[in-house]
Protein backbone atom coordinates (compact mmCIF):
# COMPACT_ATOMS: atom_id res chain seq x y z
CA UNK A 1 0.00 0.00 0.00
CA UNK A 2 1.19 3.55 -1.00
CA UNK A 3 0.70 6.94 -0.62
CA UNK A 4 -0.27 7.83 -3.73
CA UNK A 5 0.57 12.09 -3.00
CA UNK A 6 3.70 11.47 -0.68
CA UNK A 7 5.55 12.75 -2.84
CA UNK A 8 4.04 16.17 -3.02
CA UNK A 9 3.83 16.22 0.79
CA UNK A 10 7.13 15.80 1.23
CA UNK A 11 8.29 18.69 -1.48
CA UNK A 12 5.21 20.96 -0.61
CA UNK A 13 5.58 21.10 3.26
CA UNK A 14 8.77 19.34 3.96
CA UNK A 15 10.20 16.17 4.88
CA UNK A 16 9.15 16.66 9.02
CA UNK A 17 5.15 16.97 7.79
CA UNK A 18 5.84 13.86 5.37
CA UNK A 19 7.14 12.15 8.89
CA UNK A 20 3.76 13.70 10.22
CA UNK A 21 1.65 12.02 7.06
CA UNK A 22 3.30 8.56 7.55
CA UNK A 23 2.87 8.76 10.93
CA UNK A 24 -0.90 9.14 11.04
CA UNK A 25 -1.65 7.11 8.09
CA UNK A 26 0.57 3.98 9.72
CA UNK A 27 -2.28 4.62 12.80
CA UNK A 28 -5.27 4.61 10.72
CA UNK A 29 -3.94 1.03 9.27
CA UNK A 30 -4.02 0.06 12.33
CA UNK A 31 -7.52 0.92 13.70
CA UNK A 32 -8.97 -0.24 10.58
CA UNK A 33 -7.17 -3.83 9.85
CA UNK A 34 -7.56 -6.98 13.02
CA UNK A 35 -5.69 -7.37 16.19
CA UNK A 36 -4.05 -10.13 14.38
CA UNK A 37 -3.16 -8.49 11.12
CA UNK A 38 0.30 -7.22 10.73
CA UNK A 39 0.67 -3.60 9.84
CA UNK A 40 4.45 -2.98 8.84
CA UNK A 41 5.96 -0.03 6.76
CA UNK A 42 8.62 -1.71 4.41
CA UNK A 43 10.30 1.25 3.33
CA UNK A 44 9.41 5.19 1.94
CA UNK A 45 6.04 5.17 1.46
CA UNK A 46 5.30 1.66 1.18
CA UNK A 47 3.28 -0.23 3.61
CA UNK A 48 2.27 -3.89 3.51
CA UNK A 49 -0.65 -5.36 5.84
CA UNK A 50 -0.44 -9.45 6.28
CA UNK A 51 -3.74 -10.49 6.68
CA UNK A 52 -5.49 -14.16 6.86
CA UNK A 53 -8.44 -15.91 6.27
CA UNK A 54 -10.24 -13.83 4.10
CA UNK A 55 -12.04 -13.51 0.61
CA UNK A 56 -11.05 -11.67 -2.19
CA UNK A 57 -14.32 -9.99 -1.67
CA UNK A 58 -13.46 -9.11 2.27
CA UNK A 59 -10.28 -8.20 1.75
CA UNK A 60 -11.80 -5.92 -1.13
CA UNK A 61 -14.21 -4.80 1.05
CA UNK A 62 -11.17 -3.97 3.80
CA UNK A 63 -8.82 -2.12 1.16
CA UNK A 64 -11.57 0.17 -0.15
CA UNK A 65 -12.37 1.17 3.31
CA UNK A 66 -8.65 2.19 4.82
CA UNK A 67 -8.71 3.55 1.29
CA UNK A 68 -12.11 5.66 1.79
CA UNK A 69 -10.88 6.44 5.95
CA UNK A 70 -7.49 7.47 4.51
CA UNK A 71 -9.15 9.99 1.24
CA UNK A 72 -11.47 11.32 4.62
CA UNK A 73 -8.86 12.21 6.76
CA UNK A 74 -7.88 15.32 7.37
CA UNK A 75 -3.61 15.34 8.38
CA UNK A 76 -2.85 18.41 9.93
CA UNK A 77 0.38 19.97 9.60
CA UNK A 78 3.31 21.80 11.27
CA UNK A 79 2.70 25.56 10.09
CA UNK A 80 0.32 24.39 7.46
CA UNK A 81 -3.38 24.07 7.32
CA UNK A 82 -4.31 20.55 7.16
CA UNK A 83 -4.57 18.34 3.65
CA UNK A 84 -6.42 15.05 2.72
CA UNK A 85 -3.81 12.89 0.40
CA UNK A 86 -5.40 9.88 -1.21
CA UNK A 87 -3.89 6.21 -1.53
CA UNK A 88 -3.95 3.76 -3.92
CA UNK A 89 -4.18 -0.15 -2.68
CA UNK A 90 -2.47 -2.97 -4.61
CA UNK A 91 -3.71 -6.51 -3.08
CA UNK A 92 -2.63 -10.06 -3.57
CA UNK A 93 -4.94 -12.51 -2.33
CA UNK A 94 -4.05 -16.41 -2.96
CA UNK A 95 -2.93 -19.11 -0.87
CA UNK A 96 0.34 -21.35 0.25
CA UNK A 97 2.43 -18.86 -2.02
CA UNK A 98 6.30 -17.49 -0.89
CA UNK A 99 5.70 -14.24 0.78
CA UNK A 100 7.98 -12.64 -1.91
CA UNK A 101 5.61 -13.83 -4.60
CA UNK A 102 2.67 -12.45 -2.63
CA UNK A 103 4.44 -8.92 -2.48
CA UNK A 104 4.92 -9.46 -6.33
CA UNK A 105 1.44 -9.81 -7.08
CA UNK A 106 0.53 -6.92 -4.76
CA UNK A 107 3.17 -4.73 -7.05
CA UNK A 108 1.99 -5.34 -9.95
CA UNK A 109 -1.81 -4.53 -8.74
CA UNK A 110 -0.65 -1.13 -7.09
CA UNK A 111 1.09 0.04 -10.44
CA UNK A 112 -2.30 -0.65 -12.01
CA UNK A 113 -4.09 1.52 -9.75
CA UNK A 114 -1.55 4.21 -10.91
CA UNK A 115 -1.87 3.67 -14.72
CA UNK A 116 -5.53 3.83 -14.47
CA UNK A 117 -6.56 6.44 -12.35
CA UNK A 118 -5.06 5.73 -8.43
CA UNK A 119 -7.56 6.24 -5.66
CA UNK A 120 -8.39 2.77 -6.22
CA UNK A 121 -8.35 -1.00 -4.86
CA UNK A 122 -6.95 -3.28 -7.72
CA UNK A 123 -6.70 -7.29 -6.77
CA UNK A 124 -4.61 -9.83 -7.66
CA UNK A 125 -5.53 -13.20 -6.65
CA UNK A 126 -3.56 -16.18 -7.27
CA UNK A 127 -5.72 -17.92 -9.38
CA UNK A 128 -6.73 -14.76 -12.01
CA UNK A 129 -3.57 -13.49 -13.28
CA UNK A 130 -5.20 -10.49 -14.52
CA UNK A 131 -6.02 -7.91 -11.47
CA UNK A 132 -9.28 -7.55 -10.45
CA UNK A 133 -10.41 -3.71 -10.68
CA UNK A 134 -13.04 -1.98 -8.15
Amino acid sequence: MKTATFNHVNDTYGHGNGNLVLQRFANILKVETRAHDTVARIGGEEFVILMYDLTPEKVDKVANRIRERIAAELFHLNDFPPIHITTSVGVAHGTSLPIKRMVDLADSAFYRTKNEGRNQVVISTYDTPQPIMT
